[in-house]
């Protein structure tokens, strides 16, 4: 017999979901994020487990679109930059 029935175990992960995103948005890094999972793990809590996994892996997607978003920034002011100084050795200003 399940200790949680369906709802309640959906509601334990949305939980340790939240709480996961808090504590990163709070400071604490993934690494300690991915440790709680394998603790979680060897004392055999899934549910956790579960809810921790998501927001880590939801954590990835959002760090690798602002790592994407900040190339993009930092090209177009290098091409801005490159533009003005061909402009100035052209005297097109």
């Amino acid at each position: 017999m399940a200790l949680f029935d369906g709802l309640a175990q959906e509601l334990v992960v949305e939980e340790f979901y939240k709480m996961a995103l808090h504590d990163y948005t709070s400071g604490t890094s993934l690494e300690v994020l991915e440790a709680n999972i394998k603790l979680y793990e060897e004392l055999e809590l899934y549910l956790p487990c579960a809810g921790i996994h998501r927001a880590v892996e939801e954590i990835k997607k959002l760090e690798a679109i602002m790592s994407g978003v900040d190339t993009m920034i930092y090209n177009e002011t290098l091409i801005d930059k490159i533009t003005e100084v061909e402009e100035d050795e052209r005297g097109d200003n």
